[in-house]
């Protein structure tokens, strides 16, 4: 058996460690799938759907697949389509290893009152806590986390138990957003938000009957306040969650009185409280 010599050793050593090199180098760039766990990106729509990721087409809704961590290109179209038909929706989402990232999207006709949610979960250094990040289009509206009131969007809440939590946003003229959530400790969820319009019925044979009608019921002006904005709570009292906020001289119907507070018709769905300290009750005048 012959023996490599020396010179012979050193030469193969020196044409290993290039070889190396690239080979690190193509890791470290391109993030080579084998030593990446996978996450899983799961898409629901109402109705049922086409899904196109990075411009190929992966199947209908319910949608659910596993992709190694990365950014994918979603775009969502009707069933019924063709070659000139645009996407319903679209949008670039995160994939992270071990976890979801979800999109859920309602669409309607009227683009308007179409309402959805891009939710994906992010590692923090805090591997005792969790986090939550919520944004929403439009911004502004109600934050309220296992029933109490944390804010508007968009919001950041650095430290929250980790667990199971409602979650709901609410914005006058928009139907409220309720999501049950699941966050792990070491871990941020974060929501992209899209609230949906209220939906208008209209009713044509009491058009007019309406309009005299709403004449004769009371209602409330509302006064200015330093703040240039009153809240609407859910109950009479400081310590119910806000849900609105309304502006001076903005009139509403006046549906009942208690305590120094007025219960008010927001919309045709949410009814709220306002301190009487900042409401008149003018009287209409007759034609």
């Amino acid at each position: 058996m012959q023996i490599p010599s020396r010179p012979q050793m050193k030469k193969k050593f020196l044409l290993i460690i290039p070889i190396v090199i690239i080979i690190g180098i193509v890791l470290y760039f391109f993030h080579y799938p084998i030593l990446a766990a996978k996450g899983v990106l799961e898409i629901k729509t109402n109705p049922e759907t086409v899904i196109f990721i990075n411009n190929e087409q992966a199947g209908n809704t319910p949608f659910k697949k596993e992709f190694y961590p990365q950014e994918l290109n979603v775009k969502i179209f009707p069933i019924q389509q063709n070659s000139s038909t645009i996407p319903i929706w679209q949008g670039t989402v995160k994939i992270n290893p071990l976890v979801l990232t979800l999109i859920r999207q309602d669409f309607a006709e009227n683009k308007d009152q179409t309402g959805g949610e891009i939710l994906t979960l992010n590692k923090i250094p805090d591997k005792t806590t969790a986090a939550l990040k919520i944004t929403s289009y439009p911004n502004k509206a109600t934050v309220i986390l296992d029933g109490k009131v944390k804010g508007y969007t968009p919001l950041l809440l650095k430290k929250i138990e980790a667990g199971q939590h409602t979650l709901e946003l609410s914005l006058p003229y928009y139907q409220t957003t309720v999501l049950g959530l699941n966050i792990n400790a070491g871990y941020r969820l974060d929501g992209e938000v899209r609230l949906a319009k209220e939906k208008e019925e209209k009713k044509e044979e009491e058009g007019s009957s309406d309009n005299q009608n709403q004449e004769d019921k009371p209602f409330v002006q509302i006064l200015s306040t330093p703040t240039g904005w009153l809240r609407v709570r859910q109950e009479a009292g400081t310590s119910s969650p806000e849900i609105a906020k309304i502006k001076p001289g903005e009139e509403y119907l006046l549906l009942e009185e208690k305590d120094g507070w007025f219960k008010i018709q927001l919309n045709d769905k949410q009814v709220g409280w306002i301190s009487g300290e900042y409401a008149t009750k003018p009287n209409r005048k007759s034609d």
